[in-house]
């Protein structure tokens, strides 16, 4: 992945537009592993969304592959799924996450849905 993309995934709690979880993300040495390490410990038997940009991109530049997320279990975000209010604090709209955010062909970027056991 090209450098800086791990500002563009977040970690909601319970929904789309759930307050985002803290923590830190790290590269793996050949740039294709991302983990995240939550600050502190995440709710057992609850919901979080991962939420990857619309423009997030390879490290030759090419833009997120819509179609093989949704073929691992992922889900298209539409503006729909999104408050106003969350978009607010997404910065979506304001500048305050940058271009990465704002919508392409009407994609607010893709999400996995998971439960924690």
């Amino acid at each position: 992945m090209m450098s800086g993309m791990e500002m563009l995934v977040v970690l909601h709690e319970r929904t789309i537009d759930g307050p985002a979880v803290a923590g830190s993300y790290a590269w793996s040495t050949d740039r294709t592993t991302l983990t995240f390490t939550p600050a502190a410990r995440l709710a057992a038997r609850s919901q979080y969304v991962l939420h990857l940009a619309p423009d997030l991109r390879t490290a030759s530049g090419e833009r997120l592959n819509h179609g093989a997320c949704v073929g691992l279990g992922g889900r298209s975000v539409t503006g729909s799924m999104m408050t106003s209010s969350a978009m607010s604090r997404a910065g979506m709209g304001s500048g305050m996450m940058g271009r990465e955010w704002i919508p392409i062909r009407g994609s607010h970027g893709m999400m996995f849905l998971f439960v924690t056991s």
